[in-house]
């Protein structure tokens, strides 16, 4: 295994294409950032859930034996396969639960306007 903190980025991107190693966005890496993931014995769990596709994701809930997969885009997939109890619109659920009290408007005066 080489010494990733010595090679250059073009390099890096060499090996990592040549590796078939399976780093999101590695183009767009800088150099100490790809040295510093290649030279981890095992990359972090989110980088390798980044590249996992669709499809592997449905065969992987195929195996688990859960159902009604092919209906679930990648991130409902992803929830339901690794359980993450946060989902991306949670953070604006405290702003839908909240509801005003409707003003009272006299009704005798609404009409309807032809255009």
């Amino acid at each position: 295994m080489p010494n990733f903190h010595e090679l250059s980025l073009i390099e890096l991107k060499q090996y990592i294409k040549q590796h078939n190693i399976k780093i999101k966005h590695y183009y767009i890496m800088k150099r100490d950032q790809l040295a510093e993931l290649l030279s981890m014995a095992d990359l972090p769990e989110e980088i390798k859930m980044d590249k996992i596709t669709i499809l592997q994701l449905r065969e992987m809930a195929k195996e688990r034996g859960i159902r009604g997969i092919w209906a679930l885009n990648r991130e409902a997939l992803m929830n339901v396969l690794f359980h993450e109890s946060l989902d991306k619109n949670q953070k604006y659920k405290n702003d839908t639960d909240k509801h005003d009290d409707p003003q009272e408007c006299d009704t005798k005066n609404v009409r309807v306007e032809n255009l």
